[in-house]
C-alpha cells in the first residue's frame, strides 16, 4: 500500500496513472492507498471506481421505478463507434421494435454544415419526444475522413462533432423521461455541453459497469436520470437490456 501512495503522490501536471486491477480486491486495496494520498485527481472510470470511492454497499441493480419520473418518451444518444456498440444498436434495432431511428450525420462538418444537422436533428427528436417516442440518436455509422494528417486539426474536428451532437440535447424544448448516453467522450459531452451539468447523484448501476446518475442544480432538466454506458462495456443484449427495464 505505501509503494502506491508514494506512486500516486509522486505525479504531478496532469501525468496518467493506469490502475490495473484484475479484481474487486485489487481495487479497494487501491482506493486504501488513494485515501492516504494528499493531491487530487480527476478519475476516467466505470461505476465499480465511484462504489468504493462513496465505500456504497451491495445492492441489487437499479430498475425503472428508481430512475424514471417526469418527462415525455426517451432519449438514447450514440457517439460511440466501437464494435461492442455496433453489434449492440444492430441487436437493439432487430429486438425492439418501438424505436424512432435518428441518424446525425457527422459527414456534414466537411462541407461547413453541421450547425444545420444539429437544428434539423433537434426538430425532429423535439417533435417525436413531444408524442411520447423513444428516440435513438446516433451518428451516421461510418467515420469521417478528415481530410488533414495535422493530428491536432483532427483532434479538433472530432471535438466540434460530439458537442454539435450533444447540442442537440442543449436546444431540445421536450423533456424525455430518461436518457441514456452510449460512449465515453459522448457521456462526458452530454453531462457538460448538453445538459450543463454541475453536479449529479449517483444512483447506482443498472446492468453491470453502467452507472445511472440523477442531474441536480442548475442544469437544463433538473433531476433527469442518465445512463452513463461506456462504448466497449456489456454484451450484444446490455443495452436493450437496458432499454426494456426503463420502458
Amino acid at each position: 500500500e505505501s509503494l502506491v501512495v508514494s506512486k500516486l503522490n509522486s505525479v504531478s501536471g496532469f501525468r496518467k496513472v493506469i490502475v490495473n486491477c484484475t479484481c474487486m480486491q485489487d481495487l479497494q486495496k487501491f482506493v486504501s492507498a488513494y485515501e492516504k494520498t494528499d493531491k487530487r485527481y480527476i478519475f476516467r472510470c466505470a461505476a465499480s471506481l465511484v462504489k468504493e470511492l462513496g465505500h456504497i454497499t451491495d445492492h441489487s441493480y437499479l430498475d425503472k421505478e428508481d430512475c424514471i419520473n417526469e418527462g415525455l418518451g426517451g432519449l438514447i444518444i450514440v457517439g460511440s463507434h466501437v464494435n461492442k456498440t455496433k453489434e449492440q444498436l444492430e441487436y437493439l434495432k432487430e429486438n425492439y421494435k418501438n424505436l424512432e431511428w435518428v441518424e446525425f450525420n457527422q459527414h456534414e462538418i466537411l462541407n461547413g454544415m453541421l450547425e444545420q444537422e444539429t437544428i434539423r436533428c433537434t426538430n425532429i427528436v423535439n417533435n417525436l419526444l413531444q408524442n411520447n417516442k423513444l428516440v435513438v440518436l446516433a451518428t451516421r455509422r461510418d467515420r469521417v475522413d478528415f481530410p488533414s494528417e495535422d493530428k491536432e486539426k483532427q483532434l479538433e474536428m472530432a471535438t466540434q462533432i460530439s458537442f454539435a451532437l450533444t447540442n442537440v440535447l442543449k436546444q431540445l424544448t421536450q423533456r424525455p423521461r430518461f436518457l441514456i448516453t452510449k460512449g465515453g467522450i459522448t457521456s462526458s459531452d452530454t453531462l457538460t455541453n448538453g445538459l450543463n451539468v454541475k453536479m449529479a447523484f449517483v444512483l447506482g448501476q443498472i446492468e453491470q459497469n453502467v452507472g445511472v446518475i440523477r442531474c441536480v442544480d442548475d442544469c437544463k432538466f433538473e433531476d433527469l436520470p442518465v445512463v452513463i454506458f461506456p462504448g466497449n462495456v456489456g454484451d450484444k443484449t446490455t443495452l436493450y437490456n437496458v432499454v426494456k427495464k426503463l420502458t
